[in-house]
């Protein structure tokens, strides 16, 4: 199953580099995460992490992570802050099993890393829990797109948005159905429709940035490459400020 996802986002990745697009994103960052995190540097040896507590009802939650040893190589952050990020999540899966956030945020941090088996099992255990979570649903279906009918994944997604319009994630994902199939227009009116329903979301704004540059509209594809970018840097996004940057900056000679 992973080697099938894995394939199938990297041919479509392959073929747009090919034609001088960057490559939509499978998946959005989670909408949500807990914790936040400090870097110390001490001398030029190490780094300290020390964990912000992150109150969810009423309960307290700390991840712990050690940092010991690593150099001060800024390379070193994101996964370290990656690290304590699912540490607390973790430790919010154990106290409360049917956590939502919890269950979400690992999901998605497994995806991240290129686990998808993992992140197929706790979307699951979401949809047990609540069978018309729109954003496990999405995810669920994205993971699962590389080995499915691309039109009866279409037709599953259009159901579930007709019993949840403002479901933004399943806009997202019907936009990358149809981006899958190179459905460009079509793909590019539900990534509005996603980032239309989120403006905050940088990822909605990036992949709606890649089907307007897809579609030759050189000034929007700019100006929402640059949103996207700024919005990154407020929140978490699956992709790389500077190459959102570096691609508008193509854009805008």
């Amino acid at each position: 199953m992973r080697v099938l996802v894995v394939v199938a986002f990297l041919l479509a990745a392959g073929l747009a580099r090919a034609a001088g697009f960057p490559p939509y994103l499978p998946l959005p960052a989670p909408v949500k995460i807990q914790g936040e995190v400090e870097a110390e540097g001490y001398g030029q040896a190490e780094f300290a992490v020390r964990g912000k507590a992150e109150v969810v009802r009423g309960k307290t939650w700390r991840g712990s992570v050690d940092a010991t040893g690593l150099g001060a190589d800024k390379r070193y952050f994101v996964p370290l802050v990656e690290a304590f990020v699912r540490a607390g999540w973790e430790v919010m899966l154990r106290d409360e099993p049917a956590n939502r956030d919890a269950l979400l945020g690992l999901a998605a941090l497994e995806v991240r890393s290129g686990r998808y088996e993992p992140a197929e099992a706790l979307y699951l255990r979401a949809l047990q829990i609540d069978p018309r979570d729109s954003q496990a649903q999405a995810a669920l279906i994205s993971l699962r797109s590389a080995r499915a009918d691309p039109l009866v994944t279409e037709s599953r997604v259009k159901t579930l948005l007709a019993a949840d319009p403002g479901a933004h994630a399943l806009n997202f994902a019907l936009g990358n159905q149809f981006a899958q199939q190179n459905r460009w227009a079509e793909a590019q009116q539900e990534y509005f429709k996603a980032y239309a329903g989120d403006p905050e979301n940088p990822d909605f704004a990036y992949n709606l940035a890649v089907s307007l540059d897809h579609l030759r509209q050189r000034r929007l594809a700019h100006d929402y490459y640059v949103r996207a970018a700024t919005l990154a840097d407020k929140r978490g996004a699956s992709f790389d400020p500077a190459s959102a940057r570096l691609r508008a900056g193509q854009l805008a000679n």
